[in-house]
């Protein structure tokens, strides 16, 4: 991986053996308000990597199928994987958000956090089976490589979707006892 300046991890609370299930949660009303969860989520990012964009957190409840979005509860950071700079960041986040901690949870921050989900650069992470192709170039559109549908590439932004415990700060990041 490649070296951020400047970057430092967010502190770690005393956490504890228990870690949190992280499982899929589809969109299931509309409620496209911002939760807390991703707000502070967002902050703290923003914080370690002020060159990068805010994104979006909402999207309005009559745009296209399902989405976290609509329910306040994924976000979308601008990045450019076309870019060094943009892809050593995108490590250094994922790097954070996927190590083992201490007690040998996989993926611990990503999970104490209620991230469900990421997809950036043609890839998607889940708690459910870690990376995987998330669609193919063909033709010039990015293709799901089940059903053939077209997808976002996701080559300007990281999207991130959450738990509604992650999204509500219930989880042991933010209740580490």
């Amino acid at each position: 991986m490649t070296t951020v300046p400047g970057w430092t991890a967010p502190g770690d609370p005393a956490f504890g053996p228990a870690i949190d299930d992280s499982s899929y949660e589809g969109q299931t009303k509309c409620s496209p308000s911002p939760k807390p969860g991703v707000l502070a989520f967002q902050a703290m990012v923003l914080k370690r990597f002020p060159g990068t964009g805010v994104g979006s957190i909402s999207r309005a409840c009559n745009v296209g199928g399902t989405s976290e979005h609509k329910e306040g509860r994924a976000w979308d950071m601008s990045l450019n994987a076309t870019t060094p700079a943009g892809r050593a960041t995108a490590d250094r986040i994922f790097e954070w958000l996927l190590k083992e901690d201490k007690f040998g949870n996989e993926a611990a921050m990503a999970r104490r956090l209620g991230i469900m989900y990421f997809i950036w650069n043609k890839k998607i992470w889940g708690t459910w089976g870690g990376w995987e192709t998330y669609c193919k170039m063909k033709n010039g559109a990015c293709k799901d490589p089940d059903d053939g549908g077209i997808l976002s590439p996701h080559t300007d932004h990281v999207h991130f979707s959450f738990t509604w415990d992650g999204a509500k700060q219930l989880t042991t990041y933010y209740n580490p006892s």
